[in-house]
């Protein structure tokens, strides 16, 4: 079984819907599916948005993803396919579909100051 470690900073997931990397100070890592688009998921914490970048040309998509007032930390889920991200003002957590980058439109309250978030691997 594959352990892994969760830390601040950015998470590299591929279009394939399968998170491949860890910028350094990233959060999760697991195992990466061939051929997707590695894509990087960083908390834009002034601005209340998620902005994503093409880490193979350094690309940002010029469209952030609007979430919570001041988004502080992402996560994914073990597929890969769903981010969580924490709203440090709101006392709420975003929810957003990787393979289209949209947010559902209703978060989740979880009050007080949320700061971190961390998704275990399933067990069978």
């Amino acid at each position: 079984m594959r352990r892994f470690r969760w830390v601040r900073g950015v998470v590299v997931v591929g279009l394939a819907e399968a998170l491949v990397g860890v910028v350094p100070g990233g959060v999760a890592a697991a195992p990466a599916r061939g051929r997707c688009r590695a894509t990087a998921f960083v908390s834009n914490v002034g601005r209340g948005t998620v902005a994503t970048i093409d880490v193979k040309t350094r690309t940002k998509d010029p469209t952030d993803i609007p979430v919570g007032s001041t988004p502080v930390e992402v996560a994914f889920t073990p597929d890969g396919k769903t981010a969580f991200v924490t709203n440090r003002d709101s006392g709420t957590v975003s929810t957003i579909d990787v393979k289209t980058r949209t947010k559902n439109p209703t978060d989740i309250p979880v009050g007080g100051f949320p700061l971190e978030v961390a998704i275990p691997p399933c067990h069978r």
